[in-house]
């Protein structure tokens, strides 16, 4: 991490190195006095030179490592579906464009103000269906409580019996392979399918 000098010690710097003519301390020992680094002081005495002055450059800060034409590719991308950070990366990289994927990703976040969320799942109905749903709640919509006391309500599940392990997910750090758990798995899964009913 890069220091940060006060204002007043690289102006103090520049002012003890210029009287050095006149029987002041060297650039060395002001360096050393200040505690400031060699190269920092002669920057500053550059730019003192120049006329320019010692205050902080709004430009300052790790540039992007992002292009014009990355930025684009990456900003046509948003509200699309199979555009992960690393596809992205990736797609970039296909085009000569050499960038990992936490770039992609900070600027996603940190510049466009985006967040990463999963798909949202809804059934898929065809208009017959919809239709008749629509039906079914119109003409059950002045019901009254003893009408739906003779209706039940059902759905079932299927429960598996052996857990498949998740070989990409389920890991474990260990020195070698021999000290690996050993998961047992079944060829064939079962399952049953489980029904329940309410009123």
């Amino acid at each position: 991490m890069v220091k940060e000098h006060k204002l007043s010690i690289r102006y103090r710097a520049v002012g003890m190195v210029k009287v050095k003519v006149k029987g002041g301390m060297t650039q060395l020992q002001v360096t050393r006095g200040l505690g400031v680094n060699e190269a920092t002081v002669r920057c500053w005495l550059a730019r003192d030179r120049s006329g320019d002055t010692l205050e902080n450059r709004t430009s300052r800060g790790q540039k992007s490592a992002l292009s014009r034409v990355a930025k684009m590719v990456i900003a046509k991308s948003v509200f699309k579906r199979h555009h992960s950070t690393r596809t992205l990366a990736r797609k970039l990289a296909a085009e000569e464009h050499t960038i990992y994927k936490s770039a992609v990703h900070r600027y996603l976040n940190t510049s466009l103000q985006l967040k990463s969320f999963k798909l949202r799942m809804q059934p898929r109905l065809t208009v017959g269906q919809k239709r008749r749903r629509l039906e079914f709640t119109k003409d059950r919509k002045n019901w009254s409580m003893q009408d739906w006391k003779r209706v039940l309500f059902s759905d079932e599940s299927p429960s598996e019996l052996f857990q498949a392990p998740n070989r990409q997910n389920d890991r474990i750090w260990a020195n070698n392979s021999s000290e690996v758990v050993i998961a047992e798995a079944v060829k064939q899964l079962r399952n049953i399918l489980v029904r329940g009913m309410m009123s």
